[in-house]
């Protein structure tokens, strides 16, 4: 009797420290990030430049700018919980989102009529009530020279879907370059999943490729998952998808600022 007690409290154990093990791997910042490590490994066997590093938090206090740009997912949901997550460091945040807009629009002022948000460093929002009333897309290069921010924030890529790779190299560099002189901390979000995801896993292939050498990346798709029905399949403003967003805004802070 005592041997067979001592052999089933040795299974207990063993499939309770499995069980333990697998609650800590869970979370998805962990996963992330030990994903990343890998990588970082990887590149530097092949001899290529590792991810950059995410922030450090202990930086990010009042004296800190945060400037955050974005596309649709920015205008909605994502973008109003991320900036305050943002504000909850005590720096300045300065954040807009411009619907429809690529890279290239915050070069050349493309207008949007799909939907505007912003949210300044005094907490005033410009949001117009019609979503269709047309707005100018802000040159990046006006708002790193009228800000001065520490850390930029970039939520681009949703709108480079189905575009060939030169296309998005293109678009990506240019921007990169004007953002680059300012010296600011740069980090760059990828968009969401989407209920089909065939042309966004190539886009992204060509995003992270290029963008992952100069700025810290952060693939946003381990972190949503679109709802099976409802919605338009690629934004997250519905009810179903709204607790979505605002967990992937967690989630992208917690991967900025982790210590």
């Amino acid at each position: 009797m005592p041997l067979r007690i001592s052999f089933t409290m040795l299974v207990v154990a063993f499939f309770l420290s499995i069980g333990i093990h697998l609650f800590a791997m869970s979370d998805p910042v962990t996963l992330y990030l030990d994903e990343l490590k890998n990588q970082s490994a990887e590149s530097q066997n092949l001899g290529l430049e590792s991810p950059f590093q995410a922030p450090d938090r202990e930086k990010i206090g009042t004296d800190s700018r945060i400037l955050f740009i974005g596309d649709s997912h920015t205008v909605g949901p994502y973008g109003a919980a991320l900036d305050g997550f943002l504000r909850s460091t005590g720096g300045k945040v300065r954040s807009i989102g411009v619907a429809g807009s690529s890279p290239a629009w915050w070069l050349d002022k493309t207008v949007t009529h799909s939907g505007f948000w912003s949210r300044d460093e005094n907490g005033v929002v410009d949001c117009p009530a019609d979503w269709h009333t047309p707005r100018e897309t802000p040159l990046l290069s006006d708002q790193i020279r009228d800000f001065q921010p520490t850390h930029l924030v970039i939520s681009l890529g949703a709108n480079l879907t189905g575009l060939q790779e030169s296309q998005i190299k293109t678009q990506c560099d240019a921007l990169l370059a004007s953002a680059k002189p300012s010296g600011a901390t740069l980090i760059w979000v990828g968009p969401p999943k989407r209920r089909d995801n065939q042309n966004q896993d190539i886009m992204y292939g060509y995003l992270r490729l290029d963008v992952g050498s100069s700025a810290f990346f952060i693939d946003s798709r381990p972190f949503t998952e679109y709802p099976a029905t409802g919605g338009d399949g690629i934004h997250y403003s519905t009810p179903e998808g709204t607790p979505i967003a605002r967990s992937w805004a967690k989630q992208v802070f917690n991967l900025i600022f982790r210590q």
